[in-house]
């Protein structure tokens, strides 16, 4: 007999039965298209290669959260402070002429180097959730950048530091209630239901079940 002509009560036990086998299987095939998707958004939001792992969906240590390099968007200076970088190294130059520093002949001798690296990463942790990710924000500079302009990147280096951390765990939060929901589908009464009734399995009214993982 097909799925569809079989009583309510022996369609139940088949559902349930599908459902359980996909629960044990360990197949992943239902989140690879949300992680995906979200490897595309965070790498737009200036997470660049990130790496998303999660566990669930039961246990309270379950969760998702993402590791990843920083560019782009995310280490971008505001437009003010980096006018004031701008500003403060046409000073300089022009100091260190009028002193006639023998370095110095271009704007580009300046010993400036202003490079900025982050990384998102997880604490060594067996849970992945999110609040086992945090930011490391790191601002190096060159001899010629004054000591003002110093504090100024260290300061902003710390704020941008935090709202990265807490950023990032937003977006782990929204990756793991997007997965959630693949999840629910696939083990949805609905989804298994169309899935049993194009199969072309035949099964008996009163076969006893056989629990089989994939």
């Amino acid at each position: 007999m097909k799925f569809k002509e079989l009583s309510k009560h022996r369609q139940a036990e088949l559902i349930e039965a599908e459902r359980n086998s996909f629960c044990e299987s360990g197949d992943n095939f239902w989140s690879e298209c949300v992680i995906e998707d979200w490897k595309e958004k965070l790498a737009e939001l200036g997470f660049e290669n990130p790496e998303i792992a999660y566990s669930g969906f039961s246990s309270q240590g379950d969760g998702a959260s993402f590791t990843s390099e920083l560019g782009g968007k995310s280490v971008e200076l505001p437009a003010g402070l980096q006018k004031e970088i701008d500003e403060a190294k046409q000073v300089e130059f022009t100091t260190k002429r009028l002193e006639g520093d023998w370095r110095v002949r271009t704007m580009e001798d300046l010993d400036w180097n202003l490079e900025i690296y982050g990384t998102i990463e997880r604490n060594d942790s067996h849970y992945v959730h999110h609040r086992t990710i945090n930011c490391t924000l790191n601002v190096s500079w060159g001899r010629d950048v004054p000591d003002a302009l110093q504090d100024k990147l260290s300061t902003w280096s710390n704020e941008r530091e935090n709202e990265l951390t807490e950023e990032a765990r937003d977006l782990s939060q929204a990756i793991y209630k997007d997965l959630g929901e693949a999840w629910d589908y696939e083990c949805s009464d609905e989804t298994i239901t169309e899935k049993l009734a194009d199969s072309d399995d035949d099964y008996e009214e009163d076969e006893e079940l056989e629990l089989e993982v994939a």
